[in-house]
């Protein structure tokens, strides 16, 4: 029978021998920070959650050993990393690390050398960082590796000047650079300003808008992107997630949205496992170029012409849970 889970060999031990390891896991009291913790406790892991300060542990995972509030990874991440590599070296052994946001997973890869004597993660280097949180590499990689995208347009300065803004093929949409947060090479500026006031990405219908909207974006210093707005239902919206070793899948799992909220570029809150052979051979390509291990996803829309890249998260995602649900249990592999 046809399923959308399958797991190929790894070294079939990873998936039978009993993992006494502790792990790590930030922010836990995020969606996939809780998935990450059920997806391990169930297993028999013990898991220590840690969540940036003052937040509200609305998600608190039964399955903690142990529950910590940490400095914050966008006001704080230096304190975050004194903190890890504190707690790293009270411990009697090395510990796995489920860094599960965008901004910790680049927090992670730029401070390898302080945090790799204490924990297990699978470390980015630069191109792999760019590869998976900025869209321009991301993209020049996607389309070297051969798989099809939306069209996208940069500007080199962020003026915009140099894009004749009124032959684009409106509605088009505009999106952050990097979803979150904004870099300057290792240094991180600006997280959550485009977020925080536009969400995801901003539906533009006329170049009168879109100059209307520049402005504050360039004061703001939020590099965008625009890209074409490909109409589909909800249910063209899929997901490939995976665990991957040097640009080779070994695990992988794939569904579908059927609701999400914000509804016109939001978080999935009911998805359905399908199998999807067409976005694993494409998630292959990509995976291969960049040659990333750890969990990550890819982002597709089912469109006429076959299925678009949309992104990459170089990290467990909000339904890595399903996926365990379903035996696939990324975080135990």
């Amino acid at each position: 029978m046809t399923t959308a889970f399958r797991i190929t060999t790894l070294k079939e031990a990873l998936l039978i021998t009993k993992n006494d390891t502790p792990a790590v896991v930030y922010p836990v009291t995020a969606a996939n920070g809780y998935g990450a913790a059920w997806s391990l406790g169930r297993e028999g892991v013990s898991v220590i959650g840690l969540a940036p300060l003052k937040s509200t542990p609305i998600t608190r995972s039964k399955m903690l050993v142990k529950y910590e509030q940490a400095p914050d990874e966008n006001s704080d991440p230096e304190g975050l990393v004194d903190y890890l590599v504190d707690l790293g070296r009270k411990s009697r052994k090395r510990l796995m690390l489920f860094m599960l946001s965008d901004l910790s997973a680049f927090i992670a890869s730029t401070h390898r050398e302080a945090l790799e004597p204490y924990y297990i993660h699978p470390w980015m280097n630069w191109d792999q960082v760019l590869s998976t949180l900025d869209r321009k590499h991301m993209f020049e990689a996607a389309l070297s590796s051969g798989v099809s995208l939306p069209r996208t347009w940069f500007s080199e300065d962020q003026s915009w000047s140099d894009v004749d803004l009124e032959s684009l093929p409106y509605p088009v949409m505009l999106k952050p650079m990097v979803s979150r947060f904004c870099m300057d090479g290792h240094k991180i500026q600006n997280a959550w300003a485009f977020t925080s006031k536009h969400g995801k990405a901003i539906e533009v219908h006329a170049a009168t808008q879109l100059r209307e909207i520049m402005p504050g974006l360039i004061t703001d210093k939020t590099p965008v992107c625009i890209q074409e707005r490909l109409p589909c239902r909800i249910d063209d919206l899929w997901a490939h997630h995976y665990y991957a070793v040097d640009g080779d899948i070994v695990a992988d799992f794939t569904g579908y949205k059927l609701h999400q909220v914000p509804a016109d570029f939001g978080t999935g809150t009911i998805c359905r496992a399908a199998p999807n052979k067409d976005i694993i051979r494409e998630s292959k390509k990509f995976v291969r170029k960049i040659r990333f291990s750890g969990i990550g996803n890819i982002e597709y829309i089912r469109t006429d012409s076959g299925y678009k890249f949309v992104e990459t998260n170089p990290r467990g995602y909000y339904w890595s849970s399903l996926a365990t649900a379903c035996g696939v249990n990324l975080y135990k592999i």
